[in-house]
């Protein structure tokens, strides 16, 4: 599945439930990223991503990126700051940026980051209480071909629901979570 195709999973959401302040993890290359920039009416959107080089599990592709290539990724990114001003482009790790975030400060988390069980459970328990009642809690690679991903979201979010192939929701309701 395409960044395309996130965007437009991602579009109508936004829209319809007219979010303003918007944090994607997981940035890469900023596909999505440019395409909600251009057409979605925010206040602010956060991009988190250490853009840097690593191995091992849930790095599969990713893997052959060297640490000069994830720089290029970065500054061609950074590019969205001075295009738009609700950008911030936030180079680090997700507990790090998680911590600039008050407690249900942002309307909807997008988790696209590594997709290890370790890391996605993290990124779910780092995230998940920066989202203000209303918003919701979303990522990608929610399949077979990411189980860690899939075992995670299982274990911390009963009651999500998946709202395109591999794209996962979670509605944030506090008091009932």
């Amino acid at each position: 599945m395409g960044k395309q195709t996130i965007y437009n999973v991602l579009w109508p959401i936004i829209h319809r439930k007219q979010w303003k302040e918007i944090v994607e993890v997981g940035v890469n290359k900023g596909t999505t990223a440019k395409l909600i920039c251009a057409h979605c009416n925010l206040n602010n959107y956060w991009l988190v991503d250490p853009w840097k080089e690593y191995k091992g599990e849930g790095a599969g592709s990713l893997a052959e990126v060297k640490q000069w290539d994830w720089d290029n990724r970065y500054h061609d990114v950074k590019k969205l700051e001075i295009a738009y001003d609700f950008v911030e482009v936030i180079r680090e790790k997700s507990l790090e940026a998680s911590l600039q975030f008050d407690d249900n400060s942002v309307d909807l988390v997008f988790i696209d980051g590594n997709h290890t069980y370790a890391h996605t459970y993290s990124d779910i328990l780092f995230w998940l209480p920066k989202i203000r009642n209303g918003g919701a809690l979303m990522g990608h690679d929610y399949s077979h071909h990411f189980p860690g991903v899939q075992k995670a979201v299982d274990e911390l979010l009963p009651g999500m629901e998946i709202v395109h192939s591999s794209i996962w929701k979670f509605d944030v309701i506090k008091g009932e979570l």
